[in-house]
């Protein structure tokens, strides 16, 4: 609901959370199949990174792979070492 977290949506609808979490799962476990490609000619790798601790100043990155015609997401993996072995 426009990007809100469940709390807000049940003071919202005067339900409990855990109402709204329910539904949301109903509605979740009813979507069809993602359809995937049968075949990827083309795939491209994203990678988005972040930081988890100010202190620390970990960084970890989201990485996604997707096919370029369906834009489906083929793979995705979190890294927590920033290795060019890991990227691969």
């Amino acid at each position: 609901m426009d990007g809100n977290n469940l709390r807000r949506i049940a003071r919202h609808l005067k339900v409990t959370p855990q109402t709204v979490a329910c539904e949301v799962t109903d509605v979740a476990e009813a979507l069809p199949e993602i359809p995937l490609p049968n075949k990827v000619k083309e795939a491209e790798m994203d990678e988005m990174f972040t930081f988890i601790s100010e202190k620390r100043r970990t960084l970890h990155s989201l990485l996604t792979l997707v096919d370029r015609k369906t834009r489906c997401i083929l793979s995705w993996a979190v890294v927590w070492v920033h290795t060019q072995a890991t990227l691969q």
